[in-house]
């Protein structure tokens, strides 16, 4: 009986170590990590970045992807049940919601965070994230004033607005476009220059009745021209169009990094009108494409957007809405390579 006694207290004690020991091996820390996400506007206002996805990755570093989230409309987001240890935390926000989308347009603004650290001990953590900018600090210098890069054909620039504002999107272009200078300095996007033009008269709706001139297109516009100056087979001659009234400039004012991107501040001007906007532009690299007669060809591709009131700024009074969105898909070719 004694025997049997000392037999159940060994494992009694030895189950009991046993149990202890794991219970301390196996104790962990359910904390949360949560926090806001914001980002810097062009004006310089605070904005919540609402729809970010914050990455967390194990360790200190973006290697072990351990989840990803979606914060809500407001920038707030929160990581629950982690355990103790380090974590490394990115976030990356469009501003229309396309995050991670590799993209060769534009499609929104895509802002990203270098990454933060967050401790998780034996509470829980509050870690705000600010976003920055990302757009490549690279050395690449494509530049019209020496004469050495140029617009190339397929180059387009083209603009959507929705019928009376409500209805059916209207969607055209211009045949007739050019670059009067563009200076752009991926190293120092500050000294960038751009000054780009479009002739009116060339608009293409896709409805010729409508783009001729005398027309309600053309004539929305602000197009003048001298119905009486034809030509013998009928049409107009070049100096029937008042050349004063058949061009729209951007020129701009500033240049500076903003999201993946590059923020042109400038003046569009047309009908007699000069109003500041802003136009985001993003810069898709250069490219060396084989030549026709050996050696290549470099090809810059930028691509643009901005909206304007045509309708409140510029009185334009035509079956469109009154903020137009144009779009600008440019490529520059260099200097042949031999």
């Amino acid at each position: 009986m004694k025997k049997t006694i000392i037999f159940l207290f060994v494992i009694f004690t030895g189950m009991t170590i046993l149990f202890t020991k794991c219970s301390k091996d196996d104790e962990t820390v359910v904390a949360t990590i949560s926090g806001k996400v914001t980002y810097i506007s062009a004006s310089g206002a605070t904005m919540d970045a609402g729809g970010a996805v914050i990455t967390v990755y194990k360790g200190t570093s973006a290697g072990e992807e351990y989840m990803a989230i979606v914060a809500n409309e407001t920038g707030m987001y929160k990581v629950e049940r982690v355990d103790a240890g380090d974590y490394f935390l990115v976030a990356t926000y469009n501003t229309e919601n396309v995050n991670n989308l590799k993209s060769d347009g534009v499609d929104g603004t895509t802002f990203k965070s270098d990454g933060v650290v967050v401790s998780i001990g034996s509470s829980d953590v509050v870690q705000d994230i600010t976003l920055g900018n990302v757009a490549s600090a690279g050395t690449n210098v494509i530049s019209t004033t020496d004469g050495t890069w140029s617009k190339e054909s397929h180059s387009k620039i083209t603009w959507k607005t929705l019928y009376h504002g409500e209805a059916a999107q209207l969607v055209g272009g211009f045949n007739n476009f050019g670059i009067k200078q563009l200076d752009f300095d991926e190293a120092d996007p500050a000294s960038t220059v751009i000054k780009g033009w479009v002739q009116l008269s060339s608009i293409n709706t896709f409805e010729p009745g409508r783009d001729a001139l005398g027309h309600c297109v053309t004539d929305d516009l602000g197009v003048e021209y001298n119905p009486a100056d034809t030509a013998v087979d009928g049409t107009l001659n070049a100096s029937a169009v008042d050349a004063s009234t058949d061009t729209a400039w951007f020129n701009s004012t500033s240049v500076q990094a903003y999201g993946n991107g590059y923020l042109a501040k400038g003046d569009l001007i047309f009908k007699g009108v000069t109003k500041q906007i802003d136009m985001f532009f993003v810069y898709n690299g250069t490219y060396l494409i084989p030549g026709r007669t050996g050696g290549s060809d470099p090809f810059a591709v930028f691509e643009g957007e901005f909206t304007f009131d045509a309708a409140n700024d510029y009185n334009v009074d035509y079956s469109g809405g009154d903020e137009i969105e144009v779009n600008i898909h440019l490529q520059m070719k260099g200097p042949h390579i031999e």
